[in-house]
């Protein structure tokens, strides 16, 4: 017995120390699809996005709505930016120096941009990277990073790098992407930390912005916390500091607007906003659920204005649930 249970113990030892395997630069990168936020398609087989107004009940969702337009932004916040970034990783080095890699320049077709891309092996699957871009007409003195993070490559059962998975973090530096061809004129900074080691496992998506629009002198911050086992259940939160009274000039403090939705494999679902800080005595609440097919079944708001359906009945979660 004794013989026995050694044996076991050295084959999962085996099988438990077997070594990282050194993954290729060209399977270093993650791609647009490793941080893409994605909703729940619901019995109509699409995620419908209507607006708040047009939420009645038995209509459209407009807290759903609110949440596939959140959706939007994060996914067209990184984009541009990943999609660049996997354009050059795709190509082979253009030389290799140790445990650094540079990729390019590399110009796409009809782009207006140039990029730069060095990775730095720091251990068998895990790299360091900088995209640093430029007008392609300009000289290389115009360089600039527009993206710096960290990928760890996730290492499947059989043992091989599965490219675009993994878990790490990135910055995008707004200050440097303003300065290329038909870009938006905002600095600041956005910065993702993700996890999405396979096909089937959780996805997390974590992102916060500090943005500076035009000549502003104070930032625009938010934060997004996303979550979902693919096609099952998932959870989106949004928050915003923002002057809600922004028309009346004895009110200038920012108030702190949240929102939490979550939702089940059908797409069934419930959203919770808080308005609250700033110029506002009281906190104040509204309260959505949805059906598989997106449509309202129940609403409460703190000023009464509005309301309708059961909580019990018509909620798929029955209880409110708070971003911070």
């Amino acid at each position: 017995m004794m013989k026995k249970s050694i044996g076991v113990l050295a084959a999962l030892c085996l099988t438990a120390c077997e070594p990282v395997p050194v993954v290729d630069f060209k399977d270093s990168m993650p791609t647009s699809d490793t941080t893409k936020v994605e909703l729940p398609k619901g019995s109509s087989g699409q995620g419908g996005l209507v607006t708040a107004e047009q939420a009645l009940q038995g209509e459209g969702s407009g807290m759903f709505g609110l949440t596939a337009a959140a959706v939007l932004i994060v996914n067209g916040t990184t984009v541009w930016v990943l999609a660049g970034l996997g354009a050059v990783a795709s190509q082979d080095p253009t030389s290799v120096n140790g445990d650094t890699a540079t990729f390019g320049p590399h110009t796409p077709v009809l782009s207006p941009t140039t990029w730069l891309l060095t990775v730095r092996r720091t251990a068998n699957n895990v790299f360091e990277y900088t995209l640093d871009a430029k007008p392609k007409d300009a000289p290389d003195s115009e360089y600039a990073a527009v993206l710096t993070g960290e990928h760890e490559v996730a290492i499947s059962d059989e043992g091989r790098p599965m490219r675009g998975f993994g878990e790490g973090h990135f910055t995008i530096q707004w200050d440097n992407v303003a300065r290329l061809s038909n870009q938006p004129s905002k600095r600041g900074t956005a910065e993702f930390r993700y996890s999405r080691n396979s096909p089937t496992d959780e996805v997390k998506v974590d992102v916060d912005f500090e943005e500076f629009v035009g000549n502003a002198t104070t930032p625009n911050t938010a934060l997004y916390r996303y979550a979902q086992v693919p096609g099952g259940k998932g959870s989106f939160q949004f928050a915003l500091d923002t002057n809600v009274h922004w028309f009346d000039p004895n009110r200038t403090a920012a108030e702190r607007l949240s929102i939490k939705s979550r939702w089940v494999e059908s797409g069934e679902g419930r959203a919770d906003v808080r308005l609250s800080g700033g110029d506002l005595s009281n906190a104040e609440t509204l309260n959505e659920c949805w059906d598989s097919r997106f449509r309202s079944t129940y609403l409460d708001r703190t000023d009464s204005l509005e309301g309708w359906g059961n909580e019990s009945q018509g909620c798929v979660f029955t209880s409110a649930e708070y971003a911070n």
